[in-house]
């Protein structure tokens, strides 16, 4: 993700983020492959239909396809169907990988994302890799509600997937088991050398945009109320996931 100052026709429209749209180069880069088929979740069509899409059995031809061979939804239909089965390793896990699932819970917890897949069935895709391991993952998208306590305790799944694992023994030790290699991956000290990096790059511009809501002063307020959160936020989710 990058940061551009924008204007049409010599009107300033201010300061936007670059963010990155997830095409066959991107999943190249973080796949290994491009030849699966990527889905839309949550909402795809909005604001056009409200039709949500889900592995439920009346949700799945709500998927809207991006990048692939559509195949008539039968990947997606798979995998609702091997939610309705009570092996989940039998079924479920030959689909999906679980432990890449788990360690995208404890991101989404980690985060603060309230409106993910996870806990709100919402703001998602999902990537099946027919190329190489033939398996589902998810791929987080719209993280405007990140790093916010609206969420409270994201300790319990409130999607289908989720859920599933969860209510199953075998399938629940795998958040257990992928925990502390997910929090070691994030490196607090980082995190904040990348705040204040892109806070120095961007405040001068704060400022000045005719269109934004927020000042440079509030900016920094909220880098100090992050500053709590990266440094605290690992010892909450081991709370809820140990």
């Amino acid at each position: 993700m990058g940061y551009a100052w924008v204007s049409v026709n010599d009107e300033v429209y201010g300061l936007y983020s670059n963010v990155e749209t997830p095409d066959r180069d991107y999943l190249d880069r973080n796949f290994g492959n491009r030849d699966g088929n990527l889905y839309e979740g949550g909402y795809p069509y909005y604001p056009d239909s409200y039709d949500h899409a889900d592995f439920s059995t009346r949700e799945t031809r709500n998927f809207e396809l991006e990048s692939g061979s559509e195949m008539d939804w039968a990947d997606v239909q798979a995998v609702t169907s091997a939610l309705l089965s009570d092996d989940i390793d039998g079924n479920l896990a030959p689909i999906v990988d679980m432990d890449r699932y788990a360690a995208f819970q404890i991101a989404e917890a980690w985060t603060g994302q309230w409106d993910g897949y996870a806990f709100a069935s919402n703001n998602y895709r999902v990537y099946f890799d027919h190329g190489q391991t033939g398996k589902m993952y998810m791929v987080p998208t719209g993280l405007d509600y990140c790093f916010t306590s609206y969420g409270g305790n994201l300790g319990t799944a409130r999607s289908p997937l989720g859920q599933k694992c969860q209510r199953d023994a075998s399938c629940n030790e795998r958040f257990a088991s992928v925990l502390e290699p997910t929090l070691d991956a994030i490196d607090a000290a980082e995190l904040e050398e990348l705040m204040d990096s892109t806070y120095a790059l961007i405040v001068d511009y704060i400022d000045d945009d005719p269109r934004s809501y927020v000042t440079s002063r509030s900016t920094a307020r909220s880098i100090e109320t992050m500053r709590t959160w990266i440094r605290g936020r690992s010892a909450e989710v081991r709370g809820w996931y140990r």
